[in-house]
């Protein structure tokens, strides 16, 4: 049998405002459970405060946006969890984990990458000068749980992350649109829900990540940078505590 071109255009025309149409939804879906339930918290937390019972609740608000960052990793793992099994049916591969394939070059650039978007948010340092995830590896050092916070931030995040908004996010953006409006949309959409540290790095990095994934069509080498800026930020706040 003769495969009909026009056919075969319409199909996959059809599965790309699919893809759009999901992308849109998750990234509308992250939005609101995310200011949501910061606002819920701030709520709950301001009522705690008037009602003076607010001591007892003093770890977990120190902790809050590590607390948050757990909430985030949960929707970002029910994302892809949707995708891969819901309508769409993607493999991992699908959403930029084209692992066997990966070339050490991407991965050097991945490296550089995150360095580079280091250096560049070092003036924003200020911004971060409280940020609880670095009263908890200072609380935490010679913790057996400090594991579990490296895996949580230098693991687990970036490679949820870079999935959602690179292999879904972006890639369906790039695929209806130009490069430049998909990136700045991936990117502030990364922003305005990632927890880790303030909005500008976020942007910076959500705007890095996108560029490492159209060149190197893989998820892989933004894994890499995501991971290398948060653990190099991090290390950057805690000398700067020390010092």
């Amino acid at each position: 049998m003769v495969n009909n071109p026009v056919a075969e255009r319409e199909q996959i025309c059809a599965q790309h405002r699919r893809e759009l149409s999901g992308s849109l939804y998750t990234v509308f879906f992250l939005l609101v459970t995310s200011f949501a339930l910061d606002r819920a918290f701030s709520l709950y937390f301001d009522k705690l405060l008037r009602g003076g019972q607010i001591s007892r609740w003093t770890y977990l608000l120190r902790y809050f946006h590590t607390g948050m960052a757990v909430v985030f990793l949960a929707e970002l793992t029910l994302v892809i969890c949707l995708y891969r099994f819901g309508p769409l049916r993607m493999t991992l591969r699908d959403m930029g984990m084209t692992i066997a394939a990966q070339k050490w070059g991407g991965l050097a650039w991945g490296f550089l990458a995150g360095i580079l978007v280091c250096v560049a948010g070092l003036p924003l340092l200020r911004l971060d000068r409280r940020s609880d995830l670095t009263d908890l590896i200072m609380g935490e050092v010679f913790h057996p749980r400090i594991i579990l916070l490296v895996i949580l931030f230098a693991i687990l995040l970036p490679l949820a992350s870079e999935i959602v908004f690179r292999g879904i996010v972006f890639k369906s953006l790039l695929e209806s649109s130009r490069l430049v409006p998909a990136v700045l949309v991936s990117a502030l959409a990364f922003a305005l829900v990632w927890p880790v540290y303030n909005l500008i790095t976020g942007f910076l990095l959500g705007l890095t990540t996108a560029v490492l994934y159209h060149r190197f069509r893989s998820a892989i080498p933004a894994v890499v940078a995501n991971a290398v800026f948060t653990v190099a930020y991090a290390t950057t706040l805690l000398l700067r505590r020390l010092y």
